[in-house]
């Protein structure tokens, strides 16, 4: 029997069997696979949708009618899941992929070593085995004390942005949860290594840090909610990869490593879901502002922020030189 591979929002990846004559929301449903399906089936409400791989989007028959009525998907390769109908034909259709996120991981695959660098920096491989010079990450740390406060200004901008309450919602959300809650948690943290919140905020700001907090907000203010959003998405899914990356046994675990309770917390299930959160939207953006020519810059934007967030793990290393 042909098999079908789900890959969820965290790169997860379930492969099931697909009988044939079945649809992708049918077969999603009958092994517990969390796609909405709100209509069940009845190509009625638009609540979910699927990216179908390349290789495989292009074996797939021509849509019908029903499915022609329907929104316009992510992008080409997009559809909602109760239209395409799973087919008998092993040689065909054995081994099709659908995935979430696919925006973020196609902007990922525009520059590879660029993500690669930032990933698996030297400053990061130093905070996975405990020898990361500890000046380095205190300063890492005021540095990062500013960059939240501007952090937290492109959520403002991006409550602006937003064309629909949801987005404003979840934009104001994200700005008090910063305001709120990430910065005293930051200085708490920061108090344990002997920094103190007056001293952060007559810190200067590094040159490093001023480049890429204001290109964040140069292309919010210059494009609109996915511009920015692509802007900040290799820090916060980034960090969420970083985290897992570090958790997952490419570097040994080292006792009493200093900065576990920093990779614990990037590598935390309520970080995780944050960040991946913030990739399906990318999806949802893309959706209803996505075009013609809009992923050529769009893609130019999330390489030039990866080359900022490298930028920012160096600033740190150059401050224990």
């Amino acid at each position: 029997m042909p098999k079908m591979t789900f890959i969820d929002q965290k790169g997860a990846a379930t492969e099931v069997q697909s009988p044939a004559g079945k649809s992708i929301l049918e077969i999603a449903h009958s092994n517990n696979i969390d796609i909405e399906g709100a209509c069940e089936g009845a190509m009625a409400c638009s609540t979910c949708h699927v990216v179908v791989e390349d290789e495989w989007y292009a074996r797939l028959p021509e849509p019908g009618i029903d499915e022609e009525d329907m929104p316009v998907g992510v992008d080409g390769r997009s559809g909602w899941p109760c239209c395409p109908v799973a087919v008998g034909d092993a040689q065909h259709h054995a081994g099709m992929k659908m995935s979430a996120h696919d925006l973020y991981e196609r902007l990922k695959a525009t520059c590879p070593a660029q993500w690669d660098g930032y990933i698996k920096h030297e400053f990061v491989r130093g905070l996975g085995m405990g020898t990361l010079p500890q000046p380095a990450f205190r300063y890492y740390l005021q540095q990062d004390y500013l960059f939240l406060i501007h952090f937290a200004r492109a959520y403002g901008l991006a409550a602006f942005k937003a064309d629909n309450l949801a987005d404003l919602r979840r934009a104001a959300g994200a700005l008090q949860h910063i305001a709120e809650n990430e910065m005293a948690l930051h200085v708490g943290y920061c108090a344990g290594w002997g920094v103190n919140e007056a001293e952060m905020a007559a810190m200067p700001e590094d040159p490093a840090n001023m480049a890429y907090t204001r290109y964040v907000l140069e292309r919010g203010l210059a494009g609109d909610s996915l511009d920015l959003a692509v802007a900040l998405a290799p820090c916060i899914v980034g960090y969420a990869e970083v985290g897992a990356w570090l958790s997952s046994g490419d570097i040994p675990v080292v006792p009493d490593n200093p900065y576990q309770e920093w990779i614990d917390t990037y590598a935390a299930d309520d970080y995780q879901e944050v960040a991946w959160a913030h990739a399906s939207h990318l999806d949802d953006l893309m959706a209803r502002r996505g075009g013609p020519g809009r992923f050529e810059r769009l893609a130019q934007t999330f390489e030039e922020a990866t080359r900022l967030e490298i930028g920012f793990w160096q600033m740190g290393l150059n401050a224990a030189q």
